[in-house]
C-alpha cells in the first residue's frame, strides 16, 4: 500500500484514479471535501491512533530528512493540526485502517 501526505494546497478531483493506497492531506481553510472525486474515493476524519501515529510518523520523518519548517510547526502544534488532517481512501483500503464515514 502506498502512504501519501500532502501539507500544503491541492488542486481539483483529488483521487481521480486512486487505487490502493491512502492520502493524508491537510485541510486548513475546511475545502477539502469541494476537492475530492467522491466518486472514487471517501473523504475521512482521523478517529483512531493508529491512523494518528501513522501520520505523524511520516511527518517526523519528513522533517528529519528535509527540515521543513511546515512540518515542524506542524510536529509543535500538533494537537491544533491533527485535526486539520483528512483521509482520502478507496473503499478497497476502508477496512484496512477502520476509518469511518464522515
Amino acid at each position: 500500500m502506498v502512504l501519501v501526505v500532502i501539507l500544503g494546497s491541492t488542486g481539483r478531483n483529488i483521487g481521480a484514479g486512486m487505487t490502493g493506497g491512502i492520502a493524508f492531506i491537510i485541510d486548513e481553510n475546511n475545502d477539502l471535501s469541494n476537492k475530492v472525486n467522491k466518486e472514487i474515493v471517501s473523504i475521512h476524519q482521523i478517529t483512531s491512533s493508529k491512523q494518528e501515529n501513522i501520520l505523524l510518523e511520516i511527518i517526523r520523518e519528513y522533517q528529519a530528512k528535509t527540515n521543513s519548517s511546515k512540518a515542524a510547526k506542524i510536529i509543535e502544534n500538533w494537537s491544533h493540526f491533527k485535526s486539520t488532517f483528512k483521509l482520502i481512501v478507496p473503499p478497497s483500503e476502508e477496512e484496512m485502517l477502520g476509518v469511518k464515514k464522515m
